[in-house]
């Protein structure tokens, strides 16, 4: 049996975090333990206890590098049994990277999931650090081709493994029931996203397209699940645009992969990406996608085939295109059922589970 670390910065529910509590719930459990380090806690511990995965909450002390905080993990890797570390986003590669391969030599993997670093101190760090480990997984192509142009040395450890998702099942169902937690009614045309409201995800230019699609549209809704550092300033922007009551921010709800069929039209006009969750999501509950081209989306999301792609940064060619797929409910469907197939036969949570496995087992077998 194989113990397995996953360690992420927190236990919100955004993308890194789902890939952690799919390789929870769905692992092999005849070969594999999974337990879950995180140094903050959120919404995504009920979901691992659902999983059966053990949580241990490892409190970071100093903001940037708490080098007790280091120490702290690779006594709990050694009690605990850990025979690889999978880490996932910069500060868990810093803290449980050391822990795993410095202090308790360790094999240890990282996923890098977006093509670029927040800022230039970690940028400095990333090379010399993702170089110490065994394995360097890209969610996506332009991933890894940002790894190996970045740092040619990393070259030889880079892998490839897309994010994958799981169907939700029942969409019709989950159509209905997702409509009435959310006070929508059937007859609303209901544009909607998913995720943190932070300048990556440019929750501001989508209100601001909205503003034109509603004086376009009488009955169009808009509706955010997601909380963040900017909801101030879109419930600000919600009244100044005069569309106060037919936006709803409805704050971060639990499984809010399973209120996406509830939307007519799923809305990512991201500023930055790697490969997000919640599009694969939106794709495989056969729901109409508009998304901007921008990191990894268009290797998944096909221009007029599966969803429609946009450039970043243009609120009114975005209000167009939503337009148009409101008033087209024809276009909209084979949006979505096409999405829905492309999802299904490539994208599917399984068989991403199952790469890192295989994955696991040649490093705990390297390192023996």
């Amino acid at each position: 049996m194989i113990t397995v670390a996953q360690c992420v910065f927190d236990l919100s529910r955004a993308g890194a975090q789902q890939v952690v509590a799919h390789l929870a719930a769905l692992r092999d459990r005849s070969r594999f333990r999974v337990r879950v380090y995180a140094f903050h806690d959120g919404p995504l511990f009920s979901d691992l206890r659902m999983a059966e995965a053990p949580v241990r909450i490892v409190p970071q002390g100093l903001s940037y590098f708490d080098p007790r905080l280091a120490f702290r993990l690779g006594r709990r890797f050694r009690e605990d049994g850990v025979d690889v570390v999978h880490t996932h986003l910069f500060g868990a590669d810093l803290h449980a990277g050391i822990a795993g391969r410095m202090l308790a030599g360790l094999p240890v993997v990282s996923t890098i999931h977006c093509e670029r670093h927040d800022n230039r101190r970690q940028r400095l760090i990333a090379g010399p650090l993702l170089g110490r480990f065994q394995k360097v997984v890209a969610i996506a192509q332009k991933v890894a081709d940002y790894l190996t142009s970045s740092w040619p040395a990393l070259a030889p450890k880079v892998a490839i493994t897309p994010n994958r998702v799981r169907d939700p099942g029942g969409v019709t169902a989950l159509r209905e029931g997702g409509r009435a937690l959310l006070g929508l009614g059937e007859a609303d045309e209901v544009i909607g996203t998913v995720g943190r409201l932070t300048e990556q995800k440019a929750p501001l230019d989508l209100l601001e397209a909205f503003a034109i699609v509603a004086r376009r549209t009488p009955a169009a809704r808009l509706v955010f699940i997601g909380e963040g550092p900017l909801r101030p300033s879109l419930e600000e922007a919600r009244a100044r645009c005069g569309v106060g009551d037919r936006v709803r921010i409805a704050g971060s709800l639990p499984d809010a992969a399973r209120l996406i069929p509830a939307f007519d039209v799923f809305a990512l006009p991201s500023r930055w990406e790697g490969l997000p969750m919640v599009r694969l999501e939106a794709m495989m509950a056969g729901v109409a996608c508009v998304a901007t081209d921008v990191g990894a989306v268009a290797e998944v999301l096909r221009d007029r085939e599966t969803g429609c792609l946009l450039p970043p940064g243009r609120p009114e060619l975005l209000a167009d295109t939503l337009v148009r797929l409101l008033a087209d409910a024809n276009e909209r469907d084979a949006l979505g059922q096409a999405a829905r197939r492309h999802a299904t036969l490539r994208h599917s949570a399984s068989s991403m589970v199952a790469a890192y496995e295989d994955l696991y087992q040649t490093l705990h077998r390297t390192a023996s």
